[in-house]
């Protein structure tokens, strides 16, 4: 069975207004003897005297637990009969604040004060009667005649109150003292969460109940009297934070230690758009809530209370059936076929001499005409032409190999699939002295590229032309040579 922490501090807070006599009265006329011969230090005599008999009751056995409600509704009905007798407006009424406040608190652990004794709430015990199922024991009985009957009643607390959850958690607001503006914000903010049954705190709160407050232990405090804490994150939150300056400073530096080991502990929230002006170094990353936005304080609510905001499915205890593609065998483009097609090889005469009614010589200018038979376009290609020495008398040549001279031609220009292009133009002179080897002279074309080679050879008395006068123009063959 549990009270909870918050239930016996207030408890605690009320018995301070009472004499030692009357406070050891009200746990003795319950059965609640003080076992607790040693004094507590850093406490009053009175707070000392509580605490001793707190520390004499075993909050595990619920018939102890039992007495403990009889001597709470006792002390509330003091308080109550305190706060008539007392001679003030009921705003400034001290006494009904703090009844209000443990009224309050006994609602959240499961309980109910009706004026003479602390019973369980009614919706809670209807919901532990069916959650428990015992139709032979006290929780059978109705939920009505339980809390109408006051010893039937603190009987059933006993038996429940394990199965009690509380209905939030502790929160404390850490924020920075940027402005009188930013500071009432939090105060206004602090009771927004309160309305909407957040017990949340503030160094504000906190500094009305005691005098002279200590701030360093109250900040030490925040990390382990808390289940969650609210970061406001401000312009001056960030500069005092990474400078580790006052109150702030000392918090960012046990903050930024206990984050990783307490990730559900911590929620970062701001009043502003979110900019890097507002979020110190070692928050970066998280994620921040930004209260400007419409929605973004029901996902703060979903957090401070630990509750998924969606329902996901439960894995499925198969996945489906997937077919695996059997990939082809892996064929660069065209790797059977020669990337390349030498056309024809095509001459156009541009000089001759003629002497006697026979040629000294004819020369001829030449271009290939090659195309792209593959299915890709070809950036980078050599075409190279072997010819006899003897025919290129004024061309320029790329290198000699043996008789044979090469004329290349690198081109740069791109040729795509299909296209056909002509090579620059050569020159190939045939005279009288070397006509009858022109008749078996060939000339071997070879095209390189990064798809392969292809090679074709052409006879020139095939593409020689030898142009004459009246009549049409002829080949190599039949032309007429003084030799």
């Amino acid at each position: 069975m549990k009270i909870s922490n918050r239930l016996k501090n207030n408890f605690e807070d009320a018995l301070t207004d009472f004499t030692k006599k009357e406070i050891s009265r009200f746990f003795e006329d319950n059965d609640i003897e003080n076992k607790v011969a040693e004094v507590l230090t850093n406490s009053s005599q009175r707070r000392t005297l509580v605490r001793q008999f707190y520390n004499s009751i075993n909050w595990g056995d619920s018939n102890e637990v039992q007495n403990v409600l009889f001597t709470f509704s006792d002390i509330l009905i003091a308080l109550e009969e305190k706060a008539k007798n007392y001679n003030v407006q009921e705003s400034a009424n001290s006494y009904l604040k703090l009844i209000n406040q443990i009224k309050i608190n006994l609602a959240k652990d499961g309980l109910v004060y009706d004026g003479k004794l602390i019973t369980g709430n009614l919706a809670t015990i209807s919901h532990i009667q069916t959650k428990l199922h015992q139709p032979a024991s006290i929780m059978s009985m109705s939920a009505e005649t339980i809390t109408t009957t006051p010893k039937l009643a603190t009987a059933a607390i006993a038996l429940t109150l394990d199965y009690v959850k509380e209905t939030s958690a502790k929160v404390f607001i850490s924020y920075s003292w940027d402005s009188p503006a930013h500071e009432d914000k939090v105060v206004r903010f602090t009771n927004y969460l309160r309305d909407n049954g957040f017990y949340a705190e503030v160094d504000k709160l906190l500094s009305q109940k005691e005098s002279a407050i200590d701030f360093h232990k109250m900040m030490h405090q925040t990390m382990t009297n808390y289940q969650k804490i609210i970061i406001v994150l401000s312009s001056g939150y960030k500069q005092k934070a990474e400078n580790f300056a006052g109150g702030v400073g000392t918090e960012y530096a046990l903050i930024i230690k206990d984050i990783v080991d307490n990730p559900n502990k911590y929620i970062l929230v701001s009043f502003e758009k979110l900019t890097n002006n507002i979020l110190p170094l070692a928050l970066k990353g998280r994620e921040v809530l930004d209260l400007t936005i419409t929605g973004k304080d029901k996902v703060l609510f979903h957090k401070l209370k630990n509750q998924p905001i969606y329902a996901f499915s439960e894995v499925a205890a198969t996945t489906p059936t997937l077919t695996t593609l059997q990939p082809g065998p892996f064929e660069l483009p065209n790797s059977t076929t020669d990337p390349f097609e030498i056309v024809k090889l095509s001459a156009i005469p541009t000089d001759s001499v003629q002497q006697g009614g026979s040629f000294v010589y004819v020369c001829n200018d030449y271009t290939i005409e090659i195309k792209n038979i593959s299915t890709v376009t070809i950036s980078d290609y050599n075409i190279d032409v072997v010819i006899p020495s003897y025919l290129l008398e004024a061309t320029t040549v790329f290198r000699k190999d043996g008789e044979n001279s090469i004329i290349n031609f690198r081109h740069d220009q791109k040729i795509y699939a299909g296209q056909s292009l002509p090579t620059s133009t050569f020159s190939i002179k045939v005279t009288n002295h070397n006509y009858i080897k022109a008749l078996e002279a060939k000339l071997k074309v070879i095209i390189y590229s990064d798809l392969g080679s292809i090679t074709k050879e052409f006879y020139l008395k095939d593409s020689f032309i030898v142009k004459m006068e009246g009549v049409q123009n002829t080949y190599l063959p039949v032309a007429n040579f003084g030799i």
